[in-house]
């Protein structure tokens, strides 16, 4: 009784603090108020408890949620009343038990039907009412079969289950909590739990209640300014217990919250939640590339065995004819196996549309945190960038199959007179709704490049390295132009050696700063020369990972001079912790175009080597000396006419004897005899 007094507040006598304004109050009050007067005067049949019952399952949770604790109250009185006249002989007197506090089973179980719907609903809002609740339905749980009804019985467990719908969230809530005692008693808890329910994991427990869960997150997001952990409980929820690849359908709710907050106004008035928001984002495009990886290999099954299908139809179409011509019609044709080909597909398609549209959103609302200054929110919006560009690729992929398929069941259709199905295929038709990568990659690209300009060395690489990813999945072709107009930004970044100081010249001004807007470029001269160095190792690795692939080789053709030309600079000057990672850029550049990479390392080479200069194979050759002319500067070099002025990358001889015959030995050598 002492614990149901921590709900008694909507209780007292004083009338001021009750809503009298709220219509729904005023049916409820009746009816809790003849619940306590039952504790009083008890009656084996109560009109309160079945009126109470309806009023709580036709009401809305969110118009309910203000007077959980006013009805929460009564029940648990009278719980703890079906509980004590329950108990064993040996426990109580005769005069307890006959006494004013005696419920009837009718009561009680009525009792446990509303305790049951009101925490099926609404979700216990504290740790304190957690407990409470949780005592007062063990007590009840540890009646024996001969001190209480089955029918008590069962109410009780049903209960226990509505208890953990209403307190799973609030367990979620504290595994983020920053008070580690808290934090280890929720995952102790959690796992009690899916023990207890025949669960094997706290995975598959939020699985089981997933629709509960998302619901509970879904009103807290609607009251942010109350609720302020709700993104967090969010992504905890996905990255901790690790199902939010097989609840990704129940996401797209949220996840509309979620981006509305992401936007300018929704930053704007909760600026501290703006990064909790992110990890969340983060946490759901990470679960649908899971389940996109593996729509592309399901698609291209599910077309094998269609053709398979159709491929028996013909067989047997074909042998009961001499003719080469096939009448499909003559084939006796299965109804409901071909409809069920048609369900299927579509579900599949339904499906992909789902995660396809999920990891649009996614990616709407990173999109503009990729130029933040705030170090944190960027690394996390390019995470997700790379995410929703892997998933629309293969979203993309399985629609591809799916066309396919879609193809080759229309021709049946067409084939065998079942118009009402071929109608049906039509009907789902997608339209223009699967072309999302390019024009997603066109969005991105600009704050991808205002990532690069803000000049912090940490995103800077992140940036670099998601820009190396994307490009090979989008194709180089898409890229061609943009690299010829944006790329002056990325070769900046290897125009100067972190050595040495660039100097400020007149033409390079600052760019216009409003008043209110702090900066976010970093001095040069307050970056450490280690952190530029990674900087343009990410550089460097860009460039090798795109002229590798084939596939993306194509975005460089355009600049392939200029990156040429930076490259073979760092390469031979004497900067040896560049050393590795412009050979290997080298490498991949010769696989694109050998002929000019060796002939900028020649230029060098041949220029600064005085004697042992090769002979001409043939006497009709001219000497190297005269093809190659030594530059009266080293200015004059081919590699700095084509990569533009740099700074602090002087020539190394030793360095560029190293790398040339590093490349002879790996690539000149084997074009030479291939």
């Amino acid at each position: 009784m002492e614990d149901s007094a921590k709900f008694s507040g909507g209780f007292s006598d004083g009338d001021d603090e009750e809503p009298q304004g709220s219509s729904l109050f005023m049916l409820l009050k009746p009816y809790c108020l003849e619940l306590l007067e039952l504790l009083q005067n008890p009656n084996k049949h109560s009109s309160a408890v079945p009126a109470l019952l309806e009023l709580l399952r036709s009401s809305p949770p969110d118009a309910l949620q203000p007077f959980f604790d006013y009805t929460l109250f009564p029940l648990l009185l009278l719980l703890d009343a079906a509980v004590e006249c329950r108990k064993s002989l040996k426990n109580v007197s005769t005069e307890e038990l006959l006494g004013p506090h005696k419920v009837s089973d009718r009561v009680a179980e009525g009792v446990l039907q509303c305790l049951e719907e009101l925490l099926k609903k609404f979700h216990i809002g504290s740790g304190e009412q957690m407990v409470v609740v949780l005592k007062k339905l063990t007590y009840a749980a540890l009646l024996s079969p001969s001190e209480a009804a089955e029918e008590f019985r069962e109410g009780v467990i049903k209960s226990f289950s509505g208890f953990l719908h209403s307190s799973l969230y609030l367990l979620l809530e504290n595994l983020i909590c920053s008070n580690f005692d808290i934090r280890s008693a929720s995952d102790s808890v959690l796992h009690i739990l899916s023990s207890t329910s025949g669960h094997s994991s706290v995975g598959e427990l939020v699985l089981a209640n997933a629709d509960y869960v998302i619901d509970s997150i879904c009103c807290q997001l609607r009251h942010l300014d109350l609720n302020p952990h709700a993104p967090n409980v969010l992504a905890a929820m996905l990255s901790y217990i690790g199902v939010g690849h097989k609840i990704l359908p129940l996401l797209e709710e949220p996840m509309r919250s979620v981006s509305q907050e992401l936007e300018i106004l929704g930053r704007h008035k909760h600026p501290d939640l703006t990064i909790p928001f992110l990890k969340a984002v983060a946490e759901i495009a990470k679960a649908s590339k899971h389940e996109a990886c593996s729509l592309p290999p399901q698609a291209e099954s599910y077309l094998v065995h269609i053709k398979s299908k159709i491929s028996d139809m013909e067989k047997k179409a074909r042998s009961g004819f001499e003719e080469t011509k096939i009448d499909m019609s003559f084939v006796e044709m299965d109804l409901d196996q071909w409809e069920n080909m048609l369900f299927k597909l579509n579900d599949s398609k339904r499906y992909r549309q789902t995660i396809g549209s999920i990891a649009g959103s996614c990616l709407t609302a990173a999109t503009p945190m990729l130029a933040s200054i705030n170090q944190a929110s960027c690394l996390v919006a390019l995470d997700i960038v790379e995410d929703g560009i892997a998933t629309l690729a293969k979203v993309e992929e399985a629609y591809k199959h799916e066309k396919e398929t879609k193809e080759a069941l229309e021709e049946v259709f067409q084939s065998c007179s079942m118009y009402h199905l071929k109608d049906n295929l039509d009907a789902s038709e997608d339209g223009n709704t699967e072309n999302r990568l390019l024009p997603a990659m066109n969005k991105i690209w600009p704050f991808l490049v205002a990532c690069v300009r803000n000049r912090n060395t940490i995103a800077v690489r992140r940036c670099l390295s998601v820009i190396s990813s994307v490009v090979q999945i989008c194709g180089g072709d898409f890229f061609s132009r943009r690299f010829h107009t944006d790329g002056p930004h990325f070769w900046k970044l290897l125009s100067t050696s972190p050595f040495q100081k660039k100097p400020n010249l007149k033409e390079e001004k600052n760019p216009l700063q409003l008043p209110y807007r702090s900066s976010g470029v970093s001095s040069e001269e307050s970056v450490a020369e280690g952190s530029n160095l990674k900087v343009q190792v990410a550089a460097l690795n860009m460039i090798a990972d795109l002229s590798r692939n084939k596939r993306s080789a194509s975005a460089l053709e355009v600049v392939l001079k200029k990156v040429s030309g930076l490259v073979v600079g760092i390469a031979c000057s004497g900067v040896t912790s560049l050393h590795d990672a412009s050979v290997n850029a080298l490498k991949e550049l010769a696989s694109m175009d050998p002929d000019l990479i060796w002939l900028l390392l020649a230029d060098v080479y041949y220029s600064l080597k005085k004697k042992d200069l090769p002979s001409p194979p043939s006497s009709d050759l001219p000497e190297i000396s005269e093809i190659l002319p030594p530059p009266p500067s080293y200015k004059e070099f081919l590699y700095a006419q084509y990569g533009g002025q740099t700074y602090g990358f002087d020539i190394d001889i030793s360095s560029v004897e190293t790398v040339f015959r590093k490349l002879q030995t790996l690539v000149f050598t084997g074009q030479m005899y291939s």
